[in-house]
C-alpha cells in the first residue's frame, strides 16, 4: 500500500510540473528508408525492411532498445539481464555469446558503424530511447554496401533533427517488479524501478541544436541484475537554403551494474534457486564509459550530384570488478578485475550521381581502425590495432516505372597489426517488380562476410568459465558464400499489408570455438552451416483499430562434413509477435504476445536448455491534453516463468507508471 501511494503522489508531482510547459507540434515527415545507402521508397528496395517509428516506440512499454527489435519477424534476442544482451540475431545469422562477440548484425546511427573495437558487438541495451526518430532493420547480405558484420543485416537508428521551434519533451517512469514465490525469493524487499529523460530542441535562423539526458536505474527483479545507467546525447546542425549541411553530435553512457551471473544450483541436494546467484559472487560488478563523436557533411555538387561525409570516433571502456569483498570460496583472487579500452575512429566518404535519367549511382570510401588495450595481458587480449579500408559501387537502375534492379560490390582490405592481410570481395544483385499499384516482388541474392574481431583473435581466458585459450593470429573471416531471398508485399484497400518473403543462408569459415585437449581451446574457422526459413508480417489499421501478426520459421543446420550433430545452437524454429492497439477519443488500450518455441541445441548446460514460452503485455494510456500523457503498462501480465538462455531467468510480472509531458 505505501509503495501505491509513492507512486500516486509521484505522478501528483509529475502532473503539476506540467502547466508551465509549452511546445509546438511539429508534424513527422514521411517515412523513407536507406536500404541501398541513400533516400528511396520501399517500393522500390530489393531488401526485406522493417521500420519502427518514434510513435510506435511510444505505443508499447520500452525502455531499453532491445526491447523495441523483439516485433520485428526474424528478430531474436538473448539476454542476461536487463542491459546485458549477449546476442541480437537476424533470421538465426548470430551466435549467443558474452559481449556480442560472433554478432552478425551490424548496427548503425545515422548510416555510421556503432559496434565495439574490442567484441565487434553492439550496445544494444544502452542506447537511450528519446533520441530515436525512427530505426530501419534491413535484412539480408548487406556486406556489399556496409562491409563486415553485414551477415544478417543492419539496425540503423535514425536520430531526432533540430526543430524548427522551441520544444521539450519529459519523459518519466517508475514501477515495481512483482514478488516472486518464496521459496524462489532472495530478498523479501520490494524492487523497483524507474527512468527520466529530458530533451529539448530549437532553431535560430540555420541553426539548430536538439539535447536529451536521461537516466535509468532498477533494483533488478533477481539477485544481481541491479543497474544505474547515465545517457546524454547533443546535436548541433547547420542547414542553409542550398542544402549544404553540417552536423556534430556528442554523446556519453555511464553504467554500474551487478555482475550478471547465472542462477545458483545447489550442488549437495541439486536444487535450482533461478533468482539467486552463489553466494561469493553477489558483490562482483560491471562498469562501462562510453563516448562518441561523430561529425557529418552533405553538400550539392551540382545538380545531379551530392557528396557525404562522416568523420567519427568512439570510445568504449569496460570493467570487470571479481571478488571486491575478499569472499570465501570465491574463484577469483581479492580484488581482481580486467578491463578493456576500445577505440574506433573512422571515415566516410560517399558521392550520389544521376549521371542518366535510368541511373542512379553511388561510389564510396569506408575507412576504420580499431585498438584495444586490456588488462591483465595474461588473460583478456592485450594490446592490438587493425586497421579496414573499404571501396563500394552500386548502380540502381531503373527499367521503367515498375522495374528497379540494384548492381553493387565492395572490396575490403584489413591489416592485422603485422600479422596477417586480407582481402574480401563481396557482390549483390537486386530487383524489385511492382505488378500493380498495391503488390511488388523483390528478389536479392549475394554474399557477405564477417572479420574475426580483436577479441576473438588475441582472447586467452574466458574468465567466467575460467577455460584458457590458445591465441590465433591466423583467423580468416567468416563468408556467407550464397544469400538469396525472394518475397512479396502486398496491400490491400489501405488498410491491410502483407509482406512475406523466404531466405537461405550458406555460411563457411565459421568461427567457433574448438577444444583442443581438457584445458584448452582455441578461435577458430570451423564450420559450415545452412539457415533457411520464411516470415510473414501482416499489419492491419482501420479507423481506431491497428493490429500487427508475425510468424518466422527457421531451419538452421551444421552442414560440415563428417559431423553427427547438424543442429546449430539458439535457434529456435518459431517465433510469433501479434499486437492489438484500440484507439478511442483521448484513450489508447494495447496489448501484445511474443511467442519462441524451445531452443533445440545450447552450448554449456543442455538439461537447461530453455524451453518455448510466450509472454503478454499489456498497455492503457489517456491523453490528459495535446500536451500531457499519462500511462499504465504491465508486462508479462501471466507472470509465465521463461529463459532466452540457458539458467538465466527473465521477469515476472511488473508494473510501471508513465507521464509524458510535451
Amino acid at each position: 500500500m505505501k509503495h501505491i501511494i509513492s507512486i500516486l503522489i509521484y505522478l501528483a508531482i509529475s502532473f503539476i510540473s506540467t502547466i508551465s510547459i509549452s511546445a509546438e507540434i511539429i508534424e513527422i515527415p514521411e517515412i523513407i528508408i536507406s536500404a541501398e545507402r541513400t533516400e528511396q521508397t520501399s517500393k522500390s528496395t530489393s531488401a526485406t525492411v522493417n521500420i519502427i517509428s518514434a510513435n510506435d516506440i511510444d505505443k508499447r512499454n520500452i525502455t531499453t532498445f532491445d526491447q523495441v527489435l523483439e516485433s520485428i519477424p526474424g528478430v531474436t534476442i538473448n539476454r542476461s539481464a536487463g542491459t546485458a544482451t549477449n546476442s541480437m540475431s537476424i533470421r538465426g545469422s548470430s551466435e549467443m555469446l558474452g559481449g556480442g562477440v560472433g554478432n552478425r548484425v551490424l548496427l548503425l546511427i545515422d548510416g555510421r558503424p556503432a559496434i565495439t573495437a574490442d567484441t565487434g558487438g553492439a550496445n544494444w541495451s544502452l542506447f537511450p530511447m528519446d533520441i530515436i526518430q525512427r530505426i530501419e532493420v534491413v535484412k539480408g547480405a548487406l556486406s556489399p554496401i556496409y562491409g563486415s558484420n553485414a551477415m544478417g543485416g543492419i539496425v540503423n537508428i535514425i536520430t531526432k533533427s533540430p526543430t524548427k521551434f522551441s520544444q521539450t519533451r519529459i519523459n518519466t517512469g517508475i514501477g515495481t517488479f512483482e514478488k516472486q514465490p518464496i521459496w524462489m525469493r532472495y530478498t523479501e524487499k520490494e524492487s523497483y524501478f524507474g527512468d527520466i529523460g529530458v530533451t529539448h530542441s530549437n532553431s535560430y535562423k540555420n541553426l539548430g541544436y536538439f539535447v536529451d539526458l536521461s537516466r535509468k536505474s532498477s533494483d533488478g527483479y533477481r539477485q544481481n541484475t541491479n543497474f544505474s545507467l547515465y545517457n546524454v546525447y547533443g546535436k548541433i546542425q547547420y542547414a542553409n537554403p542550398k542544402n549544404l549541411k553540417l552536423g556534430i553530435s556528442l554523446s556519453g553512457t555511464s553504467l554500474e551494474r551487478s555482475y550478471p551471473y547465472p542462477w545458483l544450483v545447489d550442488n549437495v541436494e541439486p536444487f535450482v534457486h533461478p533468482l539467486s546467484v552463489a553466494y561469493e559472487k553477489i558483490n562482483d560488478k560491471q562498469e562501462k564509459r562510453i563516448w562518441d563523436i561523430d561529425l557529418s557533411l552533405k553538400l550539392p555538387i551540382d545538380s545531379k550530384s551530392r557528396l557525404s561525409a562522416n568523420l567519427y570516433s568512439s570510445q568504449n571502456y569496460s570493467k570487470s570488478i571479481l571478488n571486491p569483498n575478499n569472499m570465501a570460496g570465491d574463484d577469483h583472487p581479492y580484488g581482481f578485475f580486467t578491463d578493456s579500452n576500445a577505440r574506433k575512429t573512422g571515415a566516410l566518404l560517399q558521392i550520389e550521381s544521376s549521371l542518366m535519367s535510368k541511373n542512379y549511382f553511388i561510389t564510396g570510401l569506408d575507412s576504420q581502425i580499431d585498438m584495444v588495450d586490456s588488462f591483465p595481458p595474461d588473460i583478456m587480449f592485450g594490446k592490438h590495432w587493425a586497421t579496414t579500408l573499404g571501396v563500394f559501387v552500386l548502380d540502381r537502375i531503373s527499367v521503367n516505372d515498375n522495374v528497379s534492379v540494384m548492381l553493387g560490390t565492395r572490396y575490403d582490405y584489413r591489416y592485422l597489426e603485422e600479422c596477417k592481410s586480407e582481402g574480401q570481395l563481396s557482390p549483390k544483385i537486386g530487383l524489385s517488380y511492382q505488378i500493380h499499384d498495391n503488390t511488388t516482388i523483390r528478389f536479392s541474392i549475394g554474399q557477405a562476410f564477417r572479420a574475426p574481431s580483436l577479441a576473438e583473435t588475441y582472447l586467452k581466458e574466458e574468465i567466467n568459465s575460467g577455460l584458457n585459450f590458445v591465441q590465433n593470429p591466423n583467423l580468416k573471416s567468416e563468408k556467407l558464400r550464397l544469400y538469396s531471398e525472394i518475397g512479396v508485399k502486398h496491400k490491400l484497400l489501405n488498410f491491410l499489408e502483407i509482406d512475406s518473403s523466404v531466405f537461405v543462408y550458406d555460411y563457411t569459415d565459421m568461427i567457433l570455438w574448438k577444444q583442443l585437449n581438457d584445458n584448452d581451446f582455441q578461435v577458430t574457422n570451423l564450420s559450415s552451416s545452412m539457415i533457411s526459413g520464411a516470415e510473414t508480417g501482416v499489419r492491419f489499421s482501420w479507423k481506431g483499430l491497428s493490429t500487427i501478426a508475425n510468424y518466422t520459421y527457421i531451419d538452421a543446420r551444421d552442414t560440415t562434413k563428417g559431423r553427427t550433430d547438424n543442429t546449430l545452437p539458439y535457434k529456435p524454429k518459431h517465433s510469433v509477435y501479434t499486437s492489438l492497439d484500440y484507439q478511442y477519443s483521448r484513450f489508447m488500450i494495447g496489448t501484445s504476445l511474443r511467442y519462441v518455441s524451445k531452443v533445440e541445441e545450447v552450448m554449456f548446460h543442455p538439461v537447461d536448455a530453455p524451453k518455448a514460452f510466450y509472454v503478454v503485455n499489456a498497455k492503457l494510456s489517456c491523453k490528459l491534453s495535446n500536451r500531457v500523457m499519462l500511462s499504465l503498462a504491465i508486462d508479462n501480465i501471466l507472470n509465465r516463468p521463461y529463459e532466452e538462455m540457458e539458467r538465466y531467468r527473465m521477469s515476472g510480472r511488473s508494473i510501471v507508471f508513465r507521464t509524458v509531458v510535451e
